[in-house]
Parts: C-alpha cells; sequence; structure tokens
C-alpha cells in the first residue's frame, strides 16, 4: 500500500513539473485591444494549447507595432512548439524591432530557424544582413554563400555579399558582386548606387554615370542626388553641387549634409551672408547638430559678429566636448 501511495504520489509530481503553464488571456469582448487580437483571442480561448494561434496573435500585434505583447505570444508558441521553425524567425523579428534591439539572441534564434529549417531562405538573408551589420563579415560571407547555393539569382544576397566584401576591402570581389546583381537586375537601384559609391570613393567621374542611372530607376532618392551632389564638390563644380543639394533638401527637407555642404561652398567663395543663411536653415532642421554650430561661428566671425561666433563655438563644444577646433576657436578668442 505504501508503495503504490509514494507510486502515485511521484505520478503526480511528474505530471506537474510537465505542466506547461497557460498563455496570456485576454477576452473577446475587450476593447482596449483591437478587432483582430479579439477575433483570435476568442479562438485562443477556446483552443489554448494550439501554439499556432498564439503565433498568430504574435504577429497581429507586430504588425500592430505592439512589441512587448507579441513578443508575449510567441515566447508561448514556442513553450507549445520550440521545433518550429517559423515562430524561431518572428521571436527573432520581434527582438530586432522592439525599442531596444536584442541582436544576439536574435541571431539565436535566426540560428535555430535554420538548423530546423536548412532550405530557409528568409531566416539565412536576416541573419546575414545582421551579421553585416555586426561588423562580422567572415560569417556573413558563409551564410549569404549557402543562400546563393539554394538561389543563385538572389540578388539580394549578391549586394550583401558585395557589401561584405567592400567593408573587408576586398573591393574587387565586391564590384563583381554588384555586377552580377546588375546583370540579373538592370534597374537594380542599390548594386547601382553601390558601384557609383566605388567609383565616387576614388573619385573617378565614371562614377556620375551610374548616379544618373540609379536616379532614373528613382528620381526622387535623395540618397543619390546628394551623393552626386557631393562627388561634384569633390570635382570642383561647385554650380552643379549646389543644384543637386537644392534638389536635395526639396525632396528631403531634412537631409542635415546637403545644407551643410551648400553653406560650405558658398563659404569656399566668400558669399558669407548665403553661408550663414544656410547654416542658420540647417541649425533650424537639426539644433543637435554639432558641426552645424562650429561652421555657422566659423562663417559669423567672417561677418565680424564675434559674439555670434563665440556663443556658436560654445553651442558646438556642449553637443561634442570632443571638438578640439571649437575648443581652438575659443581659445583664440579669449574664451
Amino acid at each position: 500500500m505504501r508503495f503504490i501511495t509514494g507510486f502515485t504520489a511521484l505520478l503526480l509530481f511528474a505530471v506537474s513539473c510537465g505542466k506547461v503553464e497557460k498563455g496570456r488571456y485576454i477576452a473577446d469582448n475587450d476593447t482596449g485591444f483591437s478587432t483582430d487580437i479579439r477575433s483570435v483571442s476568442a479562438r485562443i480561448n477556446q483552443d489554448p494549447d494550439n501554439a499556432e494561434l498564439y503565433y498568430r496573435r504574435a504577429n497581429t500585434f507586430f504588425f500592430e507595432k505592439r512589441y512587448p505583447d507579441a513578443r508575449i505570444d510567441i515566447d508561448h508558441a514556442l513553450v507549445l512548439d520550440s521545433l518550429n521553425p517559423v515562430y524561431h524567425f518572428r521571436k527573432a523579428e520581434i527582438l530586432m524591432t522592439a525599442d531596444t534591439a536584442d541582436s544576439r539572441n536574435a541571431m539565436q534564434h535566426y540560428r535555430s530557424a535554420i538548423r530546423l529549417k536548412p532550405g530557409y531562405e528568409e531566416a539565412h538573408a536576416a541573419l546575414a544582413k545582421l551579421q553585416v551589420a555586426r561588423q562580422e563579415y567572415t560569417e556573413a560571407e558563409t551564410t549569404l554563400n549557402k543562400l546563393l547555393e539554394m538561389n543563385p539569382g538572389n540578388t539580394n544576397a549578391m549586394i550583401l555579399l558585395g557589401i561584405a566584401y567592400k567593408e573587408m576591402r576586398d573591393t574587387g570581389r565586391a564590384m563583381a558582386r554588384f555586377e552580377e546583381a546588375l546583370r540579373l537586375q538592370p534597374n537594380e537601384f542599390n548594386a547601382i548606387m553601390q558601384i557609383a559609391n566605388i567609383y565616387a570613393a576614388r573619385r573617378d567621374a565614371i562614377a556620375l554615370q551610374y548616379y544618373d542611372r540609379a536616379l532614373t530607376v528613382d528620381e526622387f532618392s535623395d540618397e543619390a542626388m546628394y551623393a552626386k551632389g557631393f562627388l561634384l564638390q569633390q570635382l570642383g563644380r561647385y554650380q552643379d553641387a549646389l543644384s543637386l543639394y537644392l534638389r536635395t533638401k526639396t525632396t528631403n527637407p531634412g537631409h542635415r549634409f546637403a545644407y551643410y555642404n551648400s553653406a560650405v561652398i558658398y563659404g569656399i567663395f566668400e558669399d558669407w551672408k548665403e553661408a550663414y543663411r544656410w547654416a542658420d536653415d540647417l541649425i533650424a532642421v537639426d539644433d543637435q547638430f554639432a558641426k552645424a554650430f562650429h561652421y555657422r561661428g566659423y562663417v559669423a566671425e567672417k561677418l565680424g559678429r564675434t559674439t555670434d561666433a563665440i556663443g556658436d563655438y560654445r553651442r558646438a563644444l556642449e553637443l561634442d566636448p570632443a571638438n578640439e577646433l571649437a575648443k581652438e576657436d575659443l581659445a583664440r578668442l579669449g574664451n
């Protein structure tokens, strides 16, 4: 009898240890949630051990940008079914989209998704993008080559691999990957821009042709407008550069470098009033840009406005305590 009682107790203990905690309960009439959330919640309340339903509600929260809520549900989906690669992928996406991105944990879930489903292209691509962002270029190369083995025509993988090679200072292999992507997709904007930027870094005017090609693909790209303008500035074609900066500012009124470099060009020609106007407009757009205050201070000095210059140099130093030029200028002015 003691043996039976003891065995029963042990069995009950084992059952209780294996019991899965319930997921989050949301009433299907709770108006604090959207209609879609309430709809899937009603199904969860009828079938509380269905991992797929928690995954669906996590997805709904994710697209509603309610990331903490999404994380609660995807975590429970993984408790119910830890071998589902799609759940791991979504968990990683939630981790990377939340206010405080957890890239290390996200990488573990991308790898789990790949381990469970070796042909999971989206997981390979997301992992590689994260590896490049973390400057883990060798690891990214391995991941991207596996992705290209699965899908040789994946131009996004080619471009990302090219970026990894470029960051590893292997420009030849980088260019080969970008050109390969263009052969497959002649209007691939990112490949065009990457090639243009490589030529622009050498101050090779051929880059201008690629920037024009990029603008043919996307005529409203402030990235291409500004990059072309900056190369023109470096090549001494200042009026052309100013024209591109003006287009950039029109397309993207918050593009601070278009303002800044316009101010610099006017300063080169000693048109100090116009240079000051552009620097002033820049600060109205971004009052946390230390270089803008420093340059406006420099222009203010040229206009004989020493008090204003001191104020701007001080503000530049407040925003960037390591700004040696601001320190030197203040010291020169006796401050």
